[in-house]
This record gives structure tokens, C-alpha cells and sequence, in this order.
């Protein structure tokens, strides 16, 4: 099939599917980029990678700037893109009835915009929305390294408007002080975990709904991992695995990604169900194996129901696909041009990431685990070509890159039986039932 067909078919056969959680680049910059000196070195700020090699200008680094890509944007978004913005946001919701739409604020650090900023963006998008779909829900959420938040305290006017506009806040924290210092420290390299810790009490304390985000690193221990950030009484922790892929492989640890997530979902099972904090991505799993559906975008193949706006105005797909090459990631289409409808029916890589198990490797549609697993997250699945996805390649180009088993394969087979065994063990069923049954649906 050629790959205008291909586009041709998805496009025709498809219904289209609304948008219903849109992640906002509000801030280009972050008090944690990464730093280095005058020899390349890396000297302090989030040092997460791998984004692919042809990309990296450092070692080092979270994937958001080990590539050019960000210095084509301005530090901040304007007044005039946020209003631009909101009205899409507000044609679409009214298209197609949308009885609820998450906005999330993101970066960079989106709280380096002063509580006045937030709270206009705020009223700005939600009267946007609601102007033109009075019964859609409008729920916001950002996404933030809690160091603004620490900086001013319990009485500050960020903390308030986050309150006011019952914004749902995600924390980026990786454990105990051990575990956070090894990849997430100040732009010199100092310890800021008092202050991360500082906005986790902070954000308890006001009342607001919040959760951890948590990134993977089997360096250190699962147990003490989920127990720390357990501590702080979160709504939610999300563990998260490294954004590696088949072309930069993830990098090996004291243990396997497998056996680590078994450890805290073993930690996680045993505590008490009234006093267990939701861990999505085990829910998720735990969710399909008993017959029902995903809400997580990395299980089940869940089709993506995500946009993202930068601060310039373009629409970009999920924002991960950047640890993979830039033209995976970018639609070039900009909101002053293109409606979000525009976006959902036209661009390749939406289209392909909603291809179902049509974008699916064979030995995932062979494999038992299809139903619950489904290739795992989809960055996880890319590798490299012979030559560089471009912006204007057809839907195969695009499906193909991703059309591999997750990178973590192996550790996808240890976890989600032994997941499934022990609900089995629970519900008194012999092992191998639930898996069985979903392979037989």
C-alpha cells in the first residue's frame, strides 16, 4: 500500500476523535535546565536522558533541551497566543459537545510566570472554553518542579491562584534525598531536595488535589523509592520509565525495569486498599486485566486524546516524541492558521499514533499480552530509519517508526503476569486465567 493510501484510508475510515487534554507550553525556560561549563561538563539541573544521538549537544540532560528545538521558541508565551489559544480550545469543545477538557500547564517551569500571569491565563482559557461550550467542564493542571512554590511559602499569591482555579498539580520528585540529588539537583549541583520537599508539604497542606511524578532509576531501591514518596501524602504517585527507545537504549542499572516495578507494585498491592495512593499506571494495567479500560495513555494502546500548543502558537504531538527526532514530534501547524479539527484529521503523526493495532509490531498482535500491554508506551516503540522523519512524510513513514515492541519488552513480560497472578491469587482463580481470557477477546 502506498503511503498516500495509507494516509488516505486513516483519514476516511477513522472517525475523528476530539482533543479533550490539551498541554500548554506556557515557559519555554526552567530553573533546572541543565548546566554545564566552558568544557561541556555537566554541572547541575536535570540531567535526564536519552533523546537520540544525532540530537544530543550534551551528555547530560532532561529531554526538553538536549536538543536545538527549544531555542526556536520565545521564553514565554504571549498574551496574544494565550487568547488565540483559548478560542480553539472554545471552537472545539463546542464542535464536538465536549462534556469535559483538561488544560495543563507545562514547560519548561511554568510557574516562573508571576501569580498574576497564571491566574489571567487561567480566567483567560477557562472563559475561552465556556464561552463557546457553556456545559463543557473545564479542569486545569500544571505540571511544575515546586521550587517557585518552596521560594515563597504557605501565604504566597502562587500558591493561591493555584487553589482559586482548582488546578490539579503534578510534582516532579524522584524519592529520598538520594534518589532525587542523583539526577534532579540546583544549577550549581547543590541539593535542592529541602525545597521540592518544602512545596510537597506546602501543597498537602492547602488542600489542593496533587500527585508525584516519579521518573524510574533502578539505581535506586523500589521499595524505599515509593515508601518515600508515599510519605508525603500525594493523591497520586506516576512512576515513569526513561524515554529510551530502539536507537538510544535505556541506561542498564543495579536491576531491570521488570523487576523494579514488581517490587513497588508487590509494596503498593500490600498496603491497605482505604489507605492506598492511586498509582495510575498500576491501575491501569489492574483496570484491563479485570476486562475494563485505560486511562492512562501508556497502556492498551490507548488512542491518544493529547495535543500540546507551544509558546509560539504551533500544535505539536506529544511532547515525549521529542526524545525520538524533531520531525516525530512537530506538526507545523499553528493555531492563527489551523483549527484543532485541522490537526485531528490531517496530521501523520496523530494519525498514525491512532492506527490501533493497525500500528502494531507482529510480534505484538502475536503476542499474549496484546490486550493489556499493546507495545507499551508509544516513544518506547521508535527506531531510527534510513532516513529522518520529516514534518511532510505520509502516515506509513510515521506508523513504521513506531511499529516495534516497546524498548522494555522484556521487562513488560515479567511485570504484567506477575501483576496478574497475584489478582488471581486474590480472587481464587487458577494463574494465567485473566491474561488467557483478554487473549480470547
Amino acid at each position: 500500500m502506498t503511503g498516500e493510501a495509507f494516509q488516505q484510508e486513516a483519514v476516511v475510515d477513522a472517525p475523528l476523535i476530539p482533543f479533550d487534554e490539551i498541554v500548554v507550553k506556557t515557559n519555554t525556560l526552567c530553573d533546572k535546565m541543565p548546566r554545564y561549563d566552558r568544557d561541556g561538563v555537566f554541572v547541575g539541573g536535570c540531567d535526564y536522558v536519552p533523546v537520540a544521538e544525532a540530537e544530543i549537544t550534551n551528555k547530560h540532560g532532561c529531554y526538553e533541551y538536549e536538543n536545538n528545538m527549544w531555542r526556536s521558541q520565545p521564553p514565554r508565551m504571549s498574551d496574544e497566543v494565550v487568547l488565540k489559544g483559548a478560542q480553539r480550545l472554545g471552537e472545539h469543545a463546542g464542535a464536538h459537545s465536549l462534556q469535559d477538557m483538561r488544560v495543563i500547564r507545562h514547560g519548561g517551569e511554568p510557574l516562573l510566570d508571576s501569580a498574576e500571569q497564571v491566574d489571567w491565563f487561567s480566567t483567560t482559557v477557562r472563559t475561552g472554553i465556556t464561552t463557546q461550550s457553556p456545559d463543557t467542564n473545564v479542569h486545569m493542571g500544571i505540571q511544575t518542579n515546586g521550587l517557585a512554590l518552596a521560594k515563597e511559602g504557605k501565604d504566597g499569591d502562587k500558591l493561591a491562584v493555584l487553589k482559586q482555579h482548582n488546578y490539579q498539580v503534578g510534582l516532579s520528585l524522584d524519592g529520598d534525598r538520594e534518589a532525587q540529588d542523583r539526577h534532579r539537583t540546583g544549577p550549581r549541583g547543590e541539593s535542592d531536595y529541602d525545597k521540592v520537599v518544602y512545596a510537597a508539604k506546602l501543597l498537602r497542606d492547602s488542600g489542593v488535589t496533587w500527585g508525584i511524578l516519579c521518573v524510574i532509576d533502578t539505581d535506586n531501591d523500589p521499595v524505599a523509592t515509593v515508601k518515600s514518596l508515599a510519605s508525603h501524602e500525594p493523591g497520586s504517585i506516576s512512576l515513569l520509565l526513561p524515554h529510551a527507545n530502539h536507537s538510544v537504549l535505556p541506561q542498564p542499572g543495579a536491576m531491570s525495569y521488570g523487576d523494579w516495578q514488581i517490587a513497588a507494585f508487590d509494596w503498593y498491592y500490600d498496603q491497605p486498599a482505604e489507605s492506598r495512593i492511586a498509582m495510575p499506571i498500576f491501575d491501569s494495567y489492574m483496570d484491563v486485566l479485570l476486562g475494563g479500560l485505560s486511562k492512562h495513555e501508556g497502556v492498551a494502546n490507548r488512542k491518544t486524546q493529547e495535543l500540546f500548543m507551544l509558546a509560539n502558537g504551533y500544535y505539536q504531538r506529544v511532547d515525549t516524541i521529542k526524545s525520538t527526532e524533531p520531525g516525530a514530534v512537530a506538526t507545523g501547524m499553528s493555531i492563527f492558521e489551523h483549527s484543532m479539527d485541522d490537526v485531528a484529521r490531517s496530521d501523520p503523526g496523530i494519525i498514525a499514533r491512532r492506527l490501533g493495532n493497525a500500528g502494531l509490531a507482529k510480534e505484538c498482535l502475536e503476542c499474549p499480552l496484546l490486550k493489556p500491554c499493546s507495545g507499551g508506551y508509544y516513544p518506547h516503540r521508535f527506531k531510527s530509519g534510513k532516513h529522518r522523519i520529516k514534518i511532510t512524510d505520509p502516515v506509513e513513514v510515521f506508523a513504521d517508526a513506531f511499529r516495534h515492541p516497546t524498548i522494555y519488552c522484556d521487562d513488560q513480560l515479567k511485570l504484567i503476569p506477575h501483576m496478574a497472578s497475584r489478582m488471581e491469587d486474590d480472587l481464587g482463580i487458577h494463574r494465567g486465567t485473566l491474561v488467557e481470557a483478554l487473549a480470547g477477546v
